[in-house]
């Protein structure tokens, strides 16, 4: 072989090398979506997304009253009404007590209160560090998990559930193909 086909046949392999890592960079993230329904009515959509060791939130709710609601993750999916018990207690691997204020806890299920404005979506951007959706200890378990608004503002420290009333829409989180 002369010279100049060991250079096309190095180049070639490069530029392979390259492609192969591309495709790699281009792997489909891990991405879990939830329809909310209050009844049989769809009012908003929640969307997560595995960002290395953690997970991005985007939430989006329409039609809430002026005032504030307790924002949840909960370890069943399912969202059986009228009541949502069927979502289980708020996602808790670590056996902690609940509230973001609770020098105890808290629950890795636990958010923060929404604030609804009438007439206006509620919407909601959030990084939620050390959640992983998949996995030995992830979210998204044999049984699943949901999103769920309460009707009452959260107090961030009563155990179990901060006092945040009934549960007044839910969505099951599903993973994206």
């Amino acid at each position: 072989m002369n010279m100049q086909k060991y250079i096309a046949l190095g180049l070639f392999a490069a530029l392979a090398a390259c492609g192969a890592g591309e495709e790699r960079e281009k792997e489909a993230p891990i991405v879990a979506t939830a329809k909310l329904m209050r009844g049989d009515t769809e009012v908003g959509t929640a969307t997560l997304t595995q960002k290395g060791e953690n997970a991005e939130m985007s939430f989006r709710v329409d039609g809430l009253p002026t005032g504030g609601y307790g924002f949840h993750i909960h370890e069943t999916g399912k969202c059986e009404g009228p009541d949502y018990k069927s979502a289980g207690g708020h996602w808790n691997p670590g056996g902690k007590e609940h509230g973001l204020e609770n020098p105890k806890g808290a629950h890795a299920g636990d958010l923060p209160n929404l604030a609804g404005v009438d007439g206006q979506a509620t919407r909601l951007e959030r990084s939620l560090t050390g959640l992983k959706l998949t996995g030995e200890g992830g979210l998204m378990d044999s049984d699943g998990a949901a999103i769920m608004i309460h009707a009452k503002p959260d107090d961030n420290k009563t155990d179990p559930s901060g006092e945040s009333g009934d549960r007044i829409i839910c969505g099951v989180l599903e993973l994206q193909k």
